[in-house]
């Protein structure tokens, strides 16, 4: 009985820290897939992200006679993290892994799902000065996506 608590405890210990946190999230969209791309745009831009490019990789794949489900990559920058990360050498070649990206698809369930990097956790490992700065973009990605996330 005691080990089951101490390794409950364990396990509590380490979800709250944050050490079992996703490199990658993947979240159902409750709305259906074009739905969920326009309204991720609009949220984006409302929160000051440029989407410079938009791609649609169905439509891609389709001219290489592949079929798959919708499915578009949302290329979102904001100049403001871009600089801070940029303009400092000890976290410019944090720049590998900018713009960010959100993925909008649907699976063969018939729903739609969203997914993003975890710039918090990735981030920092590529350029730990950027800490900070990681942190709000991975925040700022989280307040995007949530607008059409369960």
């Amino acid at each position: 009985m005691k080990k089951l608590f101490v390794l409950q405890l364990i396990f509590i210990i380490t979800m709250s820290s944050g050490i079992a946190q996703q490199t990658v999230y993947e979240k159902e969209s409750r709305l259906g897939f074009q739905e969920t791309v326009n309204t991720l745009k609009e949220k984006a831009a409302e929160k000051g992200w440029a989407i410079p490019a938009e791609h649609d990789m169905q439509a891609i794949l389709k001219k290489r006679d592949k079929d798959v489900l919708p499915s578009t990559i949302l290329v979102l920058c904001n100049a403001e993290f871009a600089y801070a990360l940029l303009k400092n050498d000890d976290t410019r070649k944090s720049q590998t892994m900018l713009p960010c990206r959100v993925a909008i698809y649907e699976k063969k369930d018939g729903k739609t799902y969203v997914a993003w990097s975890n710039y918090e956790k990735t981030g920092v490992k590529v350029a730990p000065k950027g800490e900070s700065i990681f942190k709000d973009i991975s925040d700022g990605l989280i307040e995007i996506t949530s607008s059409v996330t369960k």
